[in-house]
């Protein structure tokens, strides 16, 4: 492609076409098959009909391109609904279980057979790091940031795995250990009313954007939590319900 954006022939130099389309090329096969020009588009040709059909980036599938995918365009939307549903069912979490600026909570630190539960305040909300995907990558969503009661450890968690928002792996609150009143928390978001709802749109569009910017590459890098998010539980849950 030419510093003009046109796409610019590596065969001829031309603008507008490419080498796979060049019409010298085409025309030395038409006029000598055995020319050196001749055999390099029948070869080019013939790599192109090996290739077969080319295929989306996104589903797989041949016919259409990640543009015009028309499961990355369902995929999108459900993500951008369930987003907004997740942040809003955050904040009902939040207010519900007594969680906001002075809540003490608990979390594990160590790894396995050596970890142990330490008790913190919490510091501050993070809401603009709010993400659906909390429920299935233990690396997202962690927007609650507590402080060990002797202020040797802090971290940056999730909620907690019973309220529904989180999956079993990462950091997330283990127990909240002395909540706030509700009516303190829903005071605080009160306060906050005008960035949150500015973060929630903000977050809805970003998922848009992940889509659109190939951030999300494939049904089955979002397939897990839309699934359980949106149109129910996995198939294999339901099973051993």
């Amino acid at each position: 492609m030419s510093w003009t954006g046109t796409v610019r022939c590596g065969n001829c130099w031309d603008e507008g076409h490419n080498k796979r389309t060049c019409p010298t090329l085409k025309k030395a096969f038409e006029e000598d098959p055995n020319s050196w020009e001749g055999r390099k588009w029948a070869r080019m040709q013939q790599e192109k009909k090996q290739a077969g059909p080319r295929l989306c980036s996104y589903c797989q599938e041949s016919g259409h391109n990640r543009r015009t995918c028309r499961p990355l365009a369902v995929d999108r939307d459900c993500a951008t609904v369930v987003q907004g549903e997740y942040f809003d069912r955050t904040q009902k979490w939040l207010e519900e279980a007594g969680v906001g600026i002075g809540t003490l909570v608990s979390w594990r630190i160590g790894w396995r057979a050596d970890s142990r539960s330490v008790v913190g305040m919490v510091k501050a909300l993070r809401h603009h790091d709010i993400s659906f995907q909390a429920r299935a990558q233990s690396h997202e969503g962690s927007f609650i940031h507590a402080m060990s009661l002797d202020g040797q450890h802090g971290r940056w968690l999730r909620p907690s795995v019973d309220s529904g928002l989180s999956n079993d792996s990462g950091f997330q609150v283990e127990e909240v250990v002395a909540p706030l009143p509700s009516a303190v928390v829903k005071a605080q978001l009160q306060k906050e009313a005008e960035n949150i709802g500015l973060w929630r749109g903000q977050l809805v569009g970003g998922v848009k954007q992940m889509f659109d910017s190939s951030q999300i590459a494939s049904p089955e890098a979002i397939a897990h939590v839309l699934h359980k998010e949106y149109f129910g539980a996995p198939e294999e849950e339901q099973e051993s319900a």
